[in-house]
């Protein structure tokens, strides 16, 4: 049986448009190669109901982090991994460019 496809409205992809643009990220929600991972998750938020941008915006941040930084979820990630004893290999150029590759060597200490 298939899924019966959920669409957004016009007023909802400008709101997605406006989240993504006021925390850095690029506001092409369609037509982008390769896709816009940040926008798709916005999409799929709203097509589950989440609808305020606040709220939006938190999810984005705490799944993507912002142009200023890396996200919580990297953060926490990589505390976990310092908690087992284990380090990210120096030699990254900032921890912005760790979450926007999601790329990292661990070494055991």
């Amino acid at each position: 049986m298939s899924a019966i496809p959920r669409y957004i409205t016009t007023s909802q992809l400008e709101v997605i448009r406006s989240v993504l643009s006021k925390g850095g990220y690029s506001d092409q929600v369609w037509a982008t190669s390769p896709p816009n991972s940040e926008a798709q998750a916005l999409v799929r938020l709203v097509q589950d109901g989440m609808s305020d941008p606040i709220d939006l915006a938190r999810e984005l941040e705490a799944r993507f982090g912002n142009e200023n930084g890396p996200s919580a979820a990297l953060i926490r990630s990589l505390d976990q991994l310092a908690d087992h004893g284990m380090r990210v290999a120096p030699g990254l150029d900032s921890p912005t460019s760790l979450a926007r590759t999601s790329k990292f060597v661990v070494d055991d200490l």
